[in-house]
């Protein structure tokens, strides 16, 4: 299962695991590219984070190597370009819980 995980930048940053999909399911509901790929460790590559500013948030989809390869693509980290409420609207989570963490 490919892990979910939401990001938002302030003043102390948030940093939550949301949700375990199938990678396939996360691929579909989450609009992911293979372009947008981060690496394995995306600490040592350009984030979507740079360039963010207080109050940004994104999700991001974390795979394992089986998973990936399954489906032809790389284990790592992939961003989503959605709005992070468009993103957790399809993944059926409410928004409110986020904010709350």
């Amino acid at each position: 299962m490919a892990e979910i995980w939401f990001y938002a930048k302030g003043e102390s940053p948030q940093e939550r695991e949301l949700d375990e999909r199938p990678f396939e399911d996360c691929v579909a509901l989450l609009e992911l590219s293979a372009d947008r790929y981060l690496g394995e460790d995306p600490t040592r590559s350009p984030s979507p984070e740079d360039g963010m500013t207080a109050g940004d948030s994104y999700l991001v989809v974390a795979v394992g190597k089986e998973e990936a390869s399954a489906i032809g693509w790389r284990p790592g980290y992939y961003p989503s370009p959605l709005a992070p409420a468009e993103a957790l609207k399809r993944l059926g989570i409410d928004p409110g819980e986020i904010s709350e963490a």
